[in-house]
């Protein structure tokens, strides 16, 4: 999990990772999104809004909506979540 972390920082391939993070269990992306939701980068917020539409459990789009939102306090250029 450390290993997607840092490539979310890293200029790697959106789709890959996009598409690693659908292969998690529930609660492994519950633990990323709360590891995510501590740091402050624009590749955070692009890659939250990147999962989100494709999200089904509600409550790890709520963690997903809370993580945009202490991006956005922080000063953060993100974007607003956006549900197909």
């Amino acid at each position: 999990m450390n290993d997607l972390i840092r490539a979310i920082h890293s200029a790697q391939d959106l789709e890959k990772k996009v598409e690693y993070y659908f292969t998690m269990t529930g609660g492994e992306k519950l633990s990323l999104l709360q590891d995510l939701g501590k740091r402050k980068s624009e590749d955070t917020g692009i890659f939250l809004n990147a999962v989100y539409p494709q999200e089904t459990d509600k409550e790890v789009r709520k963690l997903i909506r809370k993580s945009i939102f202490r991006l956005r306090s922080s000063g953060v250029k993100v974007e607003e979540p956006r549900a197909k």
